[in-house]
């Protein structure tokens, strides 16, 4: 496969999509998605009116629906382990929600190579980048996973054949980008 065969999966910015947060003042670390797995955190609503089939919050942290996941299983797609999560009674959420763990990560994002950086010029005149635009990891560690992460992130990476999938379905409030037209630290 080739770099164009892959694309970052994210959730989409319409603002009628719900948006989370975690209910506790905990933060993202750790501690807080083994929290997660244990059931031991409620999250609540900070916007949007409608379930949205991915939905992003704070902190930063996706949570996929039911019919998602049920995509995922129903396409045999195992690299992936999910954990219910639970939101405030107050919201009457009734779509079910689950934080999708990886265990198919790669080391490390390539900052060498065919990534652009950004040029600026600092105050005292000397030339330094800034920024990525192309996500390039080792495509030799690829284990064939249709889903998967980069050690260290929060990305979400699929192939172009569970874009497709997920296409098909029509699953809402998603977006895909491109590894070659994926901007960071711009």
């Amino acid at each position: 496969m080739k770099y164009a065969d892959f694309f970052v999966l994210n959730h989409g910015w319409a603002t009628r999509y719900y948006w989370h947060s975690i209910e506790e003042n905990i933060k993202n670390n750790e501690n807080s998605i083994n929290l997660i797995k244990k059931r031991k955190v409620k999250f609540i609503i900070r916007s949007g009116t409608t379930p949205g089939d991915i939905i992003g919050g704070t902190p930063v942290l996706n949570l996929f629906s039911e019919r998602f996941v049920n995509l995922l299983k129903e396409n045999k797609i195992k690299s992936f382990k999910n954990y219910p999560v639970i939101f405030d009674s107050k919201y009457d959420i009734t779509t079910k929600y689950y934080y999708l763990e990886f265990p198919s990560k790669f080391s490390e994002i390539l900052l060498k190579g065919k990534s652009k950086h950004h040029i600026y010029v600092t105050d005292k005149g000397e030339m330094a980048k800034f920024g990525q635009k192309g996500l390039y990891f080792d495509l030799q560690e690829w284990d064939g996973s249709d889903i998967f992460g980069i050690k260290n992130t929060s990305l979400v990476i699929v192939t172009k054949r569970l874009k497709v999938l997920i296409e098909r379905a029509k699953l809402k409030n998603v977006m895909f980008t491109n590894l070659e037209d994926f901007s960071f630290g711009c």
